[in-house]
């Protein structure tokens, strides 16, 4: 026994026997072969997940099952009551070993990680290894294989396989290869240093393996070995044995010598260390060998250690030390709690004159449970001895970490226990382990082992009933007095007695107001729970209604009540020739009263107004067809309001007695032409109605930039409106740019010519976009005093003298205010008087624009008659 002590506080544990160590059921994992349940998890619904291995043939209530190679795996669904759920046997001809297991967010998959040699054979899907490798199995909870993908594979030898599924759905898998580690399937590499052949990884891949991210932990030392990983939302924990130094992300830790200490770490999503803590001794090894987290994500260690004095990391800077009195050579237990940051909670210790181990710890916020062996008499725990090693359940304070009660599997040979759960009320708790002695005495019970020194699973759920569940009759009518409750407690402590707060004692209670009833239930072994149940009334009487309005001076209204919560059955009471039916129908539109009445009686009144709808009447809309009259592309759309629902529609062409073109509200797909829609209402009214469709006008606008005189960098440019985009341009430049914008045109009175071509393949061209040098403004500039522009504002002719000898202008432009070119001419030296008709031209502001080789004369005039 070693005595530990804080340097702080003196840790003190009284042994307190709070729980109930009643066994409610217990299971024997049996047969000729070897059978060893090693991990078990639960979901929300108390169902329990149970992976482990075997050998030779093996027993599991009604199921038996023979190895195919050396060791295969089996993975089970039980009840909370025990009972097999489904079953399954996992393996090839190869070696299986099951190290880890785990359920996806939603529960509605379960996880095994294992380690395999030669061909595994998982549910008719199979994986072939050169040495040992690693692998993650995916099943839906009813059973049937979802998804089987390699971890970490290669020629020499992976090992571990435990595993966590993230809030994201993600896995993450530890692994401990040798020399060298292809990971999820060869993606990338993983290499051994020249100081440790094994070194440690954590694979993080999506739930169908695919490969997210891998950190690998370097070692100096292959006694280090990370064990667990955990997941709480995203974070992820890590927990295991090092010796020498492991580096991880952000840092490097040391351990005290060259023994194995402890460790547990906490890392972000990425796999970047948060914090790390150690549990470092003086002399023989540290072994972390489980960890868990509970609803706060404070982390729980189990694991034992043999050395007389540890060193614990508490905070980042903060170092407690135990130094127990050595009276043994063996192992102690060891468990320990930290809060999400990394600071210590608490530390314990027990152990004996023999071998004391643990394997796993468990914990909700409140209790925890944690399991392994014991190798001699433990009595501050209440712990003897029966044979060799016996398996042992610690149950506790989660906040204190004061162990109140124990029990033991024991028989003459060596016994272990593995895993453990709490349930979710924290009331009943099952452990699981294995035994080798010919007899486990587990209990009142014992189970017997076929073949002495092999190994023989066991699985038992001890405590107390977890729950009450309520069914219950509300009290039918306000102020009323028929309620019932029955109580129904969960299995496991039967017979049961009642005890109510209205001193009843039968298991339904009747004839109640409503209110708070307590009851006490009592099982077997003084097993009792108290709960209450808050009884209602029914809601009150309360009523609404649906109506179809009559058409016009019709009589096809239809009115229906609808009575909500009270006491059914339900009468009804119509205004409308004193009706009593639920719907009246046949009715023309006026005001309708319903009385409704339930069975306690109480009565609602409802009013239903039926009117007659507006008029039917249309509202015609359209949109244009393509500018090219064999593309048909426009619409038209008729909105019906009034009338009464459902509308039915009619498109005809030209008239309404026209082509068919459609029968819905919207029709497309219409060429340029007048198009009736005839509507008719559930009335059988029709309205008629018309709307054209035209036809796009394709209107291309030209801009234009001058260039310099004698270089060419001038730009044209063309818009298009009410045309089908996207649009393609060819200009008839040298370069025949395909841009809206054409650029480097140089100087041309005759301009350039641009098409463009529609979504529709229609095509239009614009002539002449003339670009002229910058050597003069081609805004009004009429620096020239010898041109005279009269009259303006014009009416039907304006005139242009030049008062030269000779005219040397070559050109003559009128353009519009939209840009359009109205009118041009070639003149000669002897033009120097010009008269051109306006008379057909709109009235408007033009520009007249005269160009020579050297000057650019413009000026703006007014039509107005």
């Amino acid at each position: 026994m070693k005595k530990l002590y804080f340097l702080l506080a003196v840790l003190t544990i009284n042994l307190s026997v709070a729980f109930s160590q009643t066994y409610l059921w217990k299971k024997h994992f049996t047969g000729p072969g070897q059978n060893v349940p090693l991990f078990m998890i639960s979901d929300n619904n108390g169902y329990i997940y149970i992976a482990g291995n075997f050998n030779g043939t093996i027993t599991h209530d009604s199921y038996n099952f023979t190895t195919n190679g050396l060791q295969d795996m089996f993975l089970a669904k039980y009840s909370s009551t025990g009972s097999i759920i489904w079953i399954k046997q996992l393996g090839g001809a190869g070696t299986e070993n099951v190290y880890g297991i785990a359920l996806s967010p939603d529960q509605k998959y379960v996880y095994i990680g294992f380690t395999f040699n030669g061909t595994t054979n998982i549910d008719g899907w199979q994986l072939t290894a050169e040495g040992n490798d690693v692998a993650v199995a995916k099943f839906s909870n009813v059973g049937e294989l979802d998804m089987l993908f390699p971890i970490a594979t290669g020629a020499d030898h992976q090992i571990n396989g435990n595993l966590s599924i993230d809030a994201d759905n993600n896995v993450l898998v530890l692994v401990n290869f040798s020399n060298q580690a292809d990971i999820a399937g060869g993606i990338q590499k993983c290499f051994a240093n020249e100081y440790s052949t094994r070194q440690n990884v954590l694979v993080k891949t999506d739930e169908w393996g695919n490969y997210i991210w891998h950190r690998m932990f370097e070692t100096t030392s292959s006694l280090s070995y990370l064990r667990t990983v955990t997941t709480y939302g995203t974070d992820i924990f890590i927990s295991g044995t090092f010796s020498n130094s492991l580096t991880f992300v952000n840092q490097t830790v040391n351990s005290s010598n060259n023994k194995r200490d402890g460790i547990i770490a906490k890392l972000n999503s990425n796999g970047e260390d948060l914090w790390v803590r150690k549990i470092m001794g003086i002399g023989n090894d540290i072994y972390v060998f489980r960890h868990s987290l509970d609803a706060d994500e404070n982390v729980y260690i189990a694991g034992y250690f043999n050395c007389n004095q540890l060193t614990i990391d508490s905070t980042d800077g903060v170092l407690s030390n135990l130094h127990p009195t050595n009276t043994s050579s063996y192992n102690d237990m060891l468990l320990a709690k930290y809060n999400s940051d990394g600071t210590l909670q608490w530390i314990k210790t027990k152990g004996s004159t023999g071998d004391d181990k643990l394997y796993n710890i468990v914990a909700s916020t409140s209790n925890f449970a944690a399991v392994g062996s014991y190798g001699g008499n433990i009595s501050s725990l209440g712990l003897t001895l029966k044979g060799g090693i016996d398996a042992c359940i610690l149950l506790g304070d989660a906040t204190t970490g004061q162990i109140n009660s124990t029990l033991a599997s024991k028989g003459t040979l060596n016994e272990s226990a593995w895993n453990c759960l709490i349930s979710s009320t924290g009331r009943s708790y099952h452990y699981m382990g294995e035994f080798n002695s010919s007899k486990l005495y587990i209990g009142n019970d014992s189970l017997i082992n076929p073949k002495i020194n092999y190994r023989d699973g066991f699985l038992a759920k001890i405590g107390c009933f977890d729950d009450i569940n309520f069914t219950a009759s509300k009290v039918s009518c306000p102020g009323g007095n028929n309620g019932s409750i029955t109580a129904t407690p969960t299995p496991g402590n039967e017979p049961y007695t009642y005890l109510w707060n209205t001193g009843a004692t039968t298991q339904t209670i009747s004839n109640l107001v409503a209110g708070n009833y307590t009851v006490t239930v009592t099982g077997s072994n003084n097993c009792s729970l108290t709960k209450t149940y808050v009884l209602e009334e029914n809601p009150p009487l309360t009523a609404t209604y649906t109506k179809t309005d009559p058409c016009p001076g019709g009589t096809d209204g239809i009115a229906t009540a609808i009575p909500q919560n009270g006491n059914p059955p339900y009468t009804y009471l119509w205004s409308y020739q004193s009706k009593t039916t639920q719907t009246i129908s046949g009715i023309p539109a006026n005001t309708y009263y319903c009385t409704i009445r339930d069975a306690c009686p109480a009565t609602v009144v409802i009013t239903v107004t039926l009117t007659n709808p507006p008029a039917l009447s249309l509202s015609l809309s359209s949109t244009k067809s393509s500018y090219c009259t064999v593309t048909q592309s426009g619409s038209v759309t008729v909105v019906p309001s009034g009338g009464k629902t459902p509308y039915t529609y009619i498109w005809r062409k030209s008239s309404l007695s026209g082509t068919i073109v459609g029968y819905t509200q919207t029709v497309n797909n219409l060429g340029p032409a007048t198009y009736y829609a005839s509507v008719t209402d559930g009335c059988n009214a029709t309205k008629t109605g018309s709307v054209g469709v035209g036809k796009k006008a394709f209107t291309l606008t030209p801009s234009t930039n001058c260039t310099q005189q004698g270089q060419c960098t001038g730009w044209a440019q063309i818009d298009v409106t009410d045309g089908d985009p996207p649009y393609t341009y060819l200009w008839n430049d040298p370069a025949h740019q395909t841009t809206q914008r054409a650029v480097g045109l140089c100087y041309s009175s005759l301009g350039y010519i641009v098409t463009v071509t529609d979504v529709n393949n229609c095509t239009k061209t614009y002539p002449n976009i003339r670009i002229l040098n910058c050597s003069k403004s081609s805004m009004e500039e009429p620096t020239d005093i010898n041109i005279s522009v009269f009259p303006n504002p014009a009416n039907d002719y304006i005139h242009i003298f030049i008062n030269t000898e000779e005219n040397f202008y070559q050109n003559i432009e009128v353009y519009n205010s939209a840009g359009q070119l109205v009118f041009e001419k070639t003149l000669l030296s002897e033009d120097t008087e010009i008269n051109i008709q306006t008379s057909k031209w709109l009235e408007g502001v033009y520009l007249l624009r005269m160009t020579s080789d050297e000057n650019i004369y413009s000026k703006t005039f007014i039509i107005k008659r």
